[in-house]
């Protein structure tokens, strides 16, 4: 039987929460027996980009119906963000986005897709083609975080792995956000993991190299925990 027409954009940048809220969607429609979820989750799919992006359009479209058949009464949610830099290959993917979004339409009712995308390829398909977008039935946006919001996810993951911070600690945070944003491959809270995951491993070296007569806290970072790479190395 139909589901009810529940494709969606989510509109965002990259580590702004879009999955985990897809994720959470994907469980919650499937616990009011909204969505068919098979016994062995099967038709409940997380994918990347890279996975419809074949020889050619015409290829990839292939693969879309194949992948959305698939997931027939169930849900579908497709990360859009990995760019290309060809220009051969951005006209390429407008091609197949268009078609994954005609698509989505065609479906409807049969599965739940949600198409997760960037602020700037939602400009440039309401630029090149505004109607295409009209056909989903809902978007919704995700707003980006200040450094003050980072700050607070990062406190947040400290206080659930248990470890405390020096002060001084949240200065040189701060600074490192900075100079992150500047980064192609910026993420938001993925980049707040991977900063975490770099203050574990100097506090990690620090605590292996500290002497017998120190006393080195295991669970406290310092703010060289979290100072910039120097030629790469930390």
């Amino acid at each position: 039987s139909d589901i009810p027409s529940l494709s969606m954009l989510f509109i965002g940048d990259k580590g702004t929460g879009k999955e985990t809220v897809a994720r959470i969607f994907a469980d919650m429609l499937s616990n009011r027996g909204i969505l068919m979820k098979e016994k062995d989750g099967k038709n409940i799919l997380f994918l990347k980009k890279a996975h419809f992006i074949a020889k050619g359009p015409m290829e990839s479209a292939s693969v879309i119906r194949e992948t959305f058949n698939r997931a027939l009464g169930g849900l579908v949610f497709i990360d859009w963000h990995e760019e290309s830099l060809d220009e051969e290959k951005r006209d390429r993917d407008a091609l197949v986005l268009d078609n994954l979004i005609s698509l989505m339409e065609k479906y409807s009712g049969k599965l739940c897709v949600i198409l997760s995308i960037g602020r700037n390829v939602y400009s440039d398909i309401s630029a090149r083609c505004p109607g295409l977008l009209s056909s989903v039935p809902f978007s919704l946006h995700f707003p980006s975080y200040s450094d003050e919001e980072l700050w607070t996810i990062f406190s947040y993951y400290l206080e659930r792995k248990g470890l405390k911070v020096e002060e001084g600690v949240k200065e040189a945070v701060m600074e490192r956000f900075g100079e992150m944003r500047k980064e192609a491959d910026f993420a938001y809270g993925d980049s707040v993991m991977k900063l975490i995951q770099e203050g574990d491993m100097r506090l990690t070296r620090r605590i292996v190299s500290s002497s017998p007569s120190e006393e080195a806290d295991v669970a406290t970072f310092i703010p060289s925990d979290f100072s910039p790479s120097i030629d790469g190395q930390d």
